[in-house]
């Protein structure tokens, strides 16, 4: 742990950088097969397959989880269908409780395997009626869950989970109809090319080799904004000749193995809960998500992360979401959660640091409101 804090450019969390692929791979069948269409995002494959719904199959209105990313939510209001959430698992809510919600003709359902955490996607209500049903693989693109689903179409974005600068697939395991392959866009080259080279010079900071953080941040932020502001696109050609040579069996058992780690070492804090894996050994999480007991604990221990360069995320914030609708208790679980990164980046003496780092500003905000 020494060596993690007197090194003045170690950092944990944020995006990705380039990635040695050296490791020898296994070999390893995606979920789409040969059969999966490549978009520039995440968010332009499910945009992509909504127009293509409403345009030849009368789609009228999205159902989307209550609990869910509202950014991607915008987007895909963009398209000019209807969007409306439903009551569904969120952080520390018990997973035997069962929703309701009313499908009607027309309606396509959106459903999602959070974190990685679930062994299958359930809904528990009637969708005989729906006209699809839609299957967001984000958090765990390979699990067991994606390899086995009976969805009719099925939607991931790559780039959570792997070291690409772009990228998002769409695919059916029904067999049904997609769309028409998109074009890659001069917009969405130049975007994905930005982050690409974001990706090499924060590889080149973390190796001691450049000293300048503001470079690669700004062309991240760049990016990002361009890539989500243009129209539909396929992925960049660098994303699409690496995606096939990724040790992701490998890189699953270490993020894995992050994740047990972490666990093993929080869940025993009182005012924390860690949210658990299924049992599905197939199933691999997305991140370690922490459930605090008060929204001021979970901020005061993200900003003492943030000054030790451990960066988490905030899956997600529902405060000001796209939509209407969104109960009080998923916005409250939302200000209390935190995602810490666990992926093939660190080992598990990172993860310990982490821990530490956590328990002691956890503790201190304990020992600041009592003075």
């Amino acid at each position: 742990m020494a060596e993690i804090e007197n090194n003045p450019q170690w950092e944990q969390g944020s995006e990705f950088h380039l990635l040695d692929q050296s490791l020898n791979s296994t070999h390893f069948a995606a979920p789409w097969d040969q059969n999966g269409l490549f978009y520039g995002s995440g968010r332009d494959a499910m945009k992509a397959l909504l127009i293509f719904g409403m345009n030849t199959m009368g789609w009228k209105r999205l159902l989307v989880p209550a609990y869910f990313c509202q950014t991607v939510v915008k987007a895909l209001l963009e398209t000019g269908i209807t969007v409306q959430c439903y009551r569904s698992w969120y952080p520390g809510e018990r997973e035997e409780n069962k929703h309701t919600c009313e499908v009607l003709n027309g309606d396509v359902v959106l459903a999602v395997n959070h974190f990685g955490l679930k062994r299958e996607i359930t809904l528990g209500f009637d969708i005989s009626k729906a006209a699809a049903v839609i299957e967001d693989h984000t958090h765990d693109p390979f699990s067991s869950a994606a390899m086995k689903s009976g969805a009719d179409f099925c939607i991931a974005s790559l780039r959570k989970t792997l070291p690409v600068p772009d990228g998002g697939v769409l695919w059916s395991p029904r067999n049904k109809a997609l769309p028409v392959p998109p074009l890659l866009t001069a917009e969405h080259r130049l975007a994905a090319g930005e982050k690409l080279e974001a990706m090499r010079l924060k590889g080149l900071f973390l190796k001691g080799e450049i000293t300048d953080k503001s470079g690669y941040r700004t062309l991240f932020l760049s990016g990002e904004k361009n890539m989500s502001g243009g129209k539909i696109s396929a992925i960049s050609e660098w994303s699409a000749e690496n995606l096939g040579s990724f040790p992701v069996l490998e890189w699953r058992e270490m993020r894995k193995q992050n994740y047990q780690t972490l666990f093993d070492a929080l869940s025993s804090l009182s005012y924390v809960t860690v949210l658990p894996s299924a049992s599905e050994p197939g199933s691999v999480p997305f991140s370690c998500i922490l459930l605090f007991d008060r929204a001021e604990r979970r901020e005061f221990v993200r900003q003492k992360l943030i000054q030790k360069n451990i960066f988490p995320a905030i899956l997600w914030s529902l405060e000001k979401p796209a939509i209407e609708g969104i109960p009080m208790e998923y916005i409250d679980a939302g200000k209390r959660m935190l995602s810490l990164h666990c992926d093939m980046r660190y080992s598990p003496t990172t993860m310990k640091y982490i821990a530490k780092c956590i328990k002691e500003s956890g503790d201190d905000f304990k020992d600041q409101q009592a003075a």
